[in-house]
This record gives structure tokens, sequence and C-alpha cells, in this order.
């Protein structure tokens, strides 16, 4: 249960980068904008502030950890935008934020069977070792019975 409430935190602070784009496209004014030029820049100012807590609420769930998947998406893209000449995220390339994503699940992929190997391998160290200790303690109760 507490998983799934993770993971759901997890999608959410990747979902809610992208709620300026909704109030901007369904052209949501509010009454009182705080201080900001127009509705959408207090929006994404505002998500741009809940978005980690919500990551890091949800981090402490334990979540699935393809949840992570979807903010990782959401900063990649923000990344790449930032590194843009133009300085607007509406036209930027998905293509580009979908491959560093593929490269990052392979990424974990590889890093998850490299641990796992390193641990067959270590309880493998530790069965010689323990193994060689009796055959010691063996040799040993040998030598001293003749």
């Amino acid at each position: 249960m507490y998983r799934t409430l993770g993971s759901i935190f997890i999608i959410a602070s990747a979902l809610i980068s992208y709620l300026d784009k909704y109030v901007m496209f369904y052209n949501v004014n509010l009454s009182n904008n705080y201080g900001y030029n127009n509705s959408v820049d207090l929006v994404c100012a505002t998500s741009i502030i809940v978005a980690p807590i919500l990551i890091v609420i949800g981090a402490n769930l334990r979540p699935y950890r393809i949840s992570y998947i979807f903010p990782f998406y959401t900063y990649t893209h923000y990344l790449l935008w930032v590194l843009r000449e133009d300085k607007t995220d509406y036209g930027c390339s998905k293509i580009h934020t979908i491959f560093l994503v593929l490269l990052f699940v392979f990424f974990i992929i590889v890093m998850c069977k490299i641990k796992k190997k390193e641990k067959i391998e270590k309880e493998e160290t530790k069965k010689k070792i323990m193994f060689l200790e009796k055959m010691l303690d063996l040799s040993c109760i040998v030598i001293n019975r003749y």
C-alpha cells in the first residue's frame, strides 16, 4: 500500500511540473497572482517548489523504482530547456529527452546487474573462507591427536 502511495507521489511530482502548460492552454486567470506577471508564472514557480517536496515524501514511502522515470524525464526535459538558446520549453525536442531517459534506464539496469554479481561473488568468497576455516580446524584436530 505504501509503495503504491509513494509511487503516486513520485509520479505526481513529475506531472505537477507541467501544470503551467495546462493553465496556459485553458487560459486560466487567477484573481491574485501574488506579484507574478500572470497565472502561468505563478503556477510554474509554485510547481517548482512543490515537486521536490512530493519526491521526498514519496521516496520515504519506498516507491517502485520504475516510478522514478517520470520525474527523471521531466527534469531532463527541463535541463535540455535550460541549455537551449530560445529559452522556451514549448518546442523542446522530446526525442533527446526520451533518449536520455532510456540511457538512464540502461545505466540503472547495468548497475543492478553489477551489484547482484558482486553480491554473489562475495557470498561465494565467504563460503570458501568458511570451508578453509573448517579444514584448518580439522587439520589442527588431526595434528593434536597424533
